[in-house]
């Protein structure tokens, strides 16, 4: 596209058309941010960081966490202006088709920046836990969010290529002065079960969260995140690490799978 086309400011440039949380619908400034968490192990990958002067006003927390057959993204916003904001929480996916069972009504766009360039738009509320599918050459991308009361959740297409090349999108929007998003992304092959049931986040007893992801096989993982590593307990383990992360099979006690302490950084 064109550099004096409208859609190259607002859309290619603007945060809708990114994989992250956009705030009142407007594009967020540049910004430097802090990174509090970086590891790798065989087990996992992980990486945490936070800005407060992407929208200021807004502290925004992301964790991200790759395990070998799922991704998991956090999103933690906090308004330290005591005003309630709307949040969108954003995913973008190539495929050729996408859908939810909790939006299934046709509807224009929402106004915000570049939400005018959104096709195939089906929006609707719900209190419980989302799940939307993208398809792709045959194959499944799930999408889970946790369930957070007054959430509006709207799938379509936003702009690829060029404003011909469609590419599905979800959008999951809440609002206050903080919000929550657990989401965990679950790829599927051909004749493959799919790995995860549910996703939910909830505070913990310090100034962290704790994410437990309820897996099909009956089992589930515990990623219990704290950016100071305050000491605290999990499911009967006591840490200080930032990011403790348990696995446990059907009726079986929690395992470690990694425990994680790590200086923060910058970044930009």
């Amino acid at each position: 596209q064109a550099y004096r086309l409208p859609v190259h400011k607002n859309w290619y440039r603007a945060t809708t058309s990114h994989n992250t949380v956009l705030v009142d619908r407007v594009s967020q400034e540049g910004a430097e941010g802090q990174c509090e968490l970086f590891v790798a192990t065989p087990e996992l990958s992980a990486v945490a960081a936070h800005t407060d002067a992407a929208y200021p006003g807004v502290l925004h927390r992301r964790l991200l966490v790759l395990r070998p057959r799922f991704l998991i993204v956090a999103d933690v916003l906090t308004a330290t202006d005591g005003k309630r904001h709307t949040f969108d929480w954003l995913y973008h996916n190539r495929g050729e088709s996408v859908s939810s069972p909790a939006a299934v009504q046709e509807s224009a766009p929402p106004k915000g920046q570049g939400f005018e360039y959104l096709q195939d738009v089906r929006r609707g509320n719900t209190d419980g836990p989302i799940l939307s599918t993208v398809s792709v050459s045959g194959l499944n991308v799930n999408i889970l969010v946790n369930g957070e009361p007054r959430t509006e959740v709207l799938v379509g297409t936003g702009v690829g290529e060029s404003v011909l090349d469609r590419v599905p999108l979800v959008i999951v929007t809440r609002a206050g002065p903080s919000v929550r998003f657990a989401a965990v992304i679950d790829p599927t092959g051909k004749g493959e079960a799919e790995d995860v049931e549910k996703v939910e986040i909830q505070n913990h007893e310090t100034s962290g969260y704790l994410i437990r992801v309820q897996l099909r096989s009956g089992g589930d993982e515990l990623y219990a995140y704290d950016p100071a590593g305050a000491a605290r307990t999990v499911a009967g383990q006591n840490t200080h690490s930032k990011l403790l992360c348990l696995r446990r099979e059907k009726a079986q006690p929690f395992q470690i799978v990694a425990e994680a302490k790590n200086q923060a950084v910058n970044i930009q």
